[in-house]
């Protein structure tokens, strides 16, 4: 069984999949989907944005963030992963299990990219936009952010996702 275990866990996705990244039923629903897609860690990211990433969030995965994005009572999963061939190539899924079924929303879908970036969790609470508008959120949203450059807010409302493109 340890065996099955390490081999989804470390085999499917790839040797940048770390423990502290994924859950293994998280793991084994985004590798069954995306195929040769790695997640995030911090090893991918380029130097400058380890440090950064580091001083804001430790040892966190940053290709990884949980929290209660769809609902109050049932926790969500969203996964930034990557291919480098044919280039280097990322989108943002979200996971969520209905009768333990993970059900899979891209939120982000595969482009090219120069960098990595990175995803988190972030709080209920007001977030400005680019247009000087802001947004009250009443549950957990989505950080995806292209380092020192950009950040999109992922929030469900009214049955769906949508997003707001955010001061850096």
């Amino acid at each position: 069984m340890k065996r099955i275990f390490a081999f989804l866990l470390f085999g499917v996705l790839s040797t940048g999949a770390t423990a502290n990244c994924v859950t293994n039923n998280v793991v084994v629903a985004v590798s069954k989907q995306f195929d040769a897609w790695q997640v995030v860690t911090v090893n991918d990211l380029r130097p400058e944005d380890q440090k950064l990433w580091r001083q804001a969030h430790g040892e966190a995965c940053p290709g990884y963030a949980e929290g209660n994005f769809q609902s109050g009572d049932r926790k969500s999963f969203a996964v930034t992963v990557f291919q480098k061939h044919p280039a280097l190539r990322q989108m943002l899924v979200v996971v969520n299990f209905k009768d333990k079924v993970p059900v899979i929303t891209l939120l982000r879908k595969a482009q090219e990219v120069a960098y990595l970036s990175v995803v988190s969790q972030l709080p209920p609470g007001k977030y400005p936009a680019l247009d000087e508008s802001a947004i009250a959120l009443s549950r957990d949203s989505i950080s995806y952010e292209a380092i020192e450059a950009g950040t999109l807010i992922f929030y469900f409302k009214n049955g769906a996702y949508h997003s707001i493109l955010t001061e850096e």
